[in-house]
């Protein structure tokens, strides 16, 4: 293999790393659609009722079909007042994660 190759395996397998901790790390674990009743499932897009190509004169809703994106975590946030700039928090888990990849 050469450089570059290498380069990008390890980048992958850091990519990976990183999901991973996201995934797996948290107060609400991701879980089974079936068994998630203390943490967090991804159920199927179709299981959403979205508006149709022609909602606004018909008024039907469609099965949301596949996810563009798929969630990676959910994190159960509670306070007496509002909460600006999640993601840049250095006690967030996003951030936490970049911060950890930066000092690797």
């Amino acid at each position: 293999m050469d450089q570059t190759t290498d380069r990008l395996e390890d980048e992958k397998a850091v990519d990976e790393k990183w999901v991973e901790d996201v995934m797996r790390y948290g107060p609400l674990p991701l879980l089974d659609l079936e068994d998630c009743s203390n943490g967090w499932s991804s159920p199927p897009g179709d299981l959403f009722q979205v508006r149709g190509p022609d909602y606004l004169t018909s008024k039907v809703m469609i099965p949301g079909g596949e996810w563009l994106l798929k969630p990676l975590r959910l994190d159960w946030l509670k306070s007496s007042s509002k909460i600006f700039n999640i993601m840049t928090h250095p006690s967030s888990r996003v951030m936490s994660a970049i911060n950890g990849l930066i000092k690797e």
